[in-house]
């Protein structure tokens, strides 16, 4: 069973709760051709994080996406509206904070990598316990 997101915003991950308790979150944002980390990406994954620590049922978590590509990182579109040291510090900070919350939550968490995952897309499966990717995944920082 698909569930929805409780905010009001497109949903950028769909949830799946099997039977054994394991948490299904498939990765794909609406009206593009391939997942980047941007405002609605990141509402999701905060709901991803804390359905997780939070929702008894939820036993463990597998993250995969459902485009051709996992996540090739940032919006550049989003960048280009950083101005300040600040403004990049403070966004780094918040899915710094997120995936940290991951990683300490008590409870498996599996990344299931296809295609490209690059930057913040890569460092969301760093943040979980375990990572499988597939023959052709190509995984990297490049901002470093």
């Amino acid at each position: 069973m698909t569930e929805a997101i409780p905010q009001a915003i497109p949903q950028a991950i769909q949830f799946q709760l099997g039977d054994d308790g394991i948490l299904l979150a498939t990765i794909d944002l609406p009206g593009r051709a391939m997942n980047v980390l941007n405002e609605i990406t990141g509402a999701a994954i905060e709901t991803m994080v804390q359905r997780v620590e939070t929702d008894p049922a939820v036993k463990g978590l597998v993250i995969t996406s459902g485009k051709k590509d996992f996540l090739a990182g940032a919006d550049l579109e989003g960048i280009r509206d950083i101005s300040t040291a600040q403004q990049a510090f403070d966004l780094s900070m918040v899915m710094k904070r997120q995936l940290r919350r991951l990683e300490k939550c008590g409870k498996p968490a599996v990344a299931v990598i296809h295609g490209m995952c690059f930057g913040g897309g890569f460092e969301l499966t760093l943040a979980c316990h375990h990572r499988i990717a597939v023959t052709g995944a190509r995984l990297g920082t490049p901002e470093v």
